[in-house]
């Protein structure tokens, strides 16, 4: 695991949360897993959003790596009709 990314995907009752907590570098491979992980939670009916927040949001404006992910995860939300949010804890 790349120790400049770190990153959580949980499910919090008809939430899956994404907790950033360090995103210095953030590549494909890293939009890849998260991607993934987010998706086999979003099979559960009851999942009615996707929430990405962290630390890491409020250190400024995101890196280009970053800002990629958010746009994947915000593609896989609207393909499985979820609601899309984004931002600080």
């Amino acid at each position: 695991m790349d120790p400049d990314v770190q990153w959580e995907v949980v499910r919090l009752g008809d939430t899956v949360r994404i907790d950033l907590t360090r995103a210095t570098t953030f590549t494909e491979a890293d939009t890849d897993a998260v991607v993934a992980a987010t998706s086999e939670l979003l099979t559960h009916d009851e999942v009615r959003s996707v929430r990405l927040d962290g630390p890491v949001f409020l250190q400024g404006a995101p890196s280009d790596g970053l800002r990629s992910a958010i746009g994947s995860l915000e593609a896989l939300s609207r393909r499985k009709g979820k609601r899309f949010i984004v931002g600080p804890i």
